[in-house]
């Protein structure tokens, strides 16, 4: 009964935290019930939390009242409101599903992107486009190691910083010049790709781009015939 009783009080309630260096004079429990009770509705009970002076739980008189408040200050920079006991491990459940399926639906949606881009691609240039996209990538991965080795010979030999220039660029302007090329793209930074190798990846995107345009027969076949060339 305790239990059930604390329950349907936790649902009538909201925790407030505000920034004490934007919020000046830090609001009494009378000054924040007058607020709330204004935008909400009836305000039961306010008492301040914290050896900071910056918390407070609110009851108001109607549950009702929590969800509005809540999403209220959900974009203030001043003050923010949270549920409370049950309802706020519910509410962050939906929160948590909802950022998941969003991020599942991107997903899906850079595959179709990808799909069509590739749907007119007869085989032979997806073996060309392929053998390129590799040759590009370990033509890359060879050049940064190479990079790497030189700098490491050079400050070691004559104890230059990363910042000294040994072509003509620092070491932080030729990452940027990295960074800023077009190809080859970047790969997939998911949680389905973590730990894979680069040509792993490629592997698997090529598979996701196929499925759509090729049987998996087809797609069997395709791969036999690559790895015996």
């Amino acid at each position: 009964h305790e239990r059930e009783t604390k329950e349907r009080l936790e649902e009538r309630q909201v925790r407030l935290k505000w920034d004490r260096k934007k919020v000046k004079p830090s609001p009494s429990e009378d000054s924040l019930a007058k607020v709330l009770s204004d935008k909400f509705g009836d305000v039961e009970h306010v008492e301040l939390l914290g050896k900071k002076g910056n918390q407070a739980l609110a009851t108001f008189v109607d549950a009702s009242s929590c969800t509005p408040c809540v999403d209220f200050y959900s974009t203030s920079t001043e003050m923010r409101a949270k549920y409370v006991g049950k309802r706020k491990e519910e509410e962050e459940d939906k929160l948590e599903q909802k950022e998941e399926e969003d991020a599942q639906r991107s997903q899906a949606e850079r595959d179709r992107r990808l799909r069509r881009q590739f749907q007119g691609e007869s085989l032979e240039d997806r073996r060309m486009r392929q053998a390129e996209e590799r040759e590009k990538l370990l033509q890359q991965m060879e050049a940064e190691n190479d990079d790497s080795d030189k700098e490491t010979s050079t400050k070691s030999a004559t104890g230059e910083s990363d910042d000294k220039k040994t072509d003509g660029y620092t070491f932080s302007q030729r990452q940027q010049k990295r960074e800023s090329s077009i190809f080859p793209l970047p790969l997939p930074d998911t949680k389905e790709f973590s730990g894979m190798s680069p040509l792993r990846v490629l592997e698997t995107m090529e598979d996701i781009i196929l499925a759509g345009i090729s049987s998996p027969e087809s797609l069997r076949q395709m791969k036999m015939s690559i790895n015996v060339g």
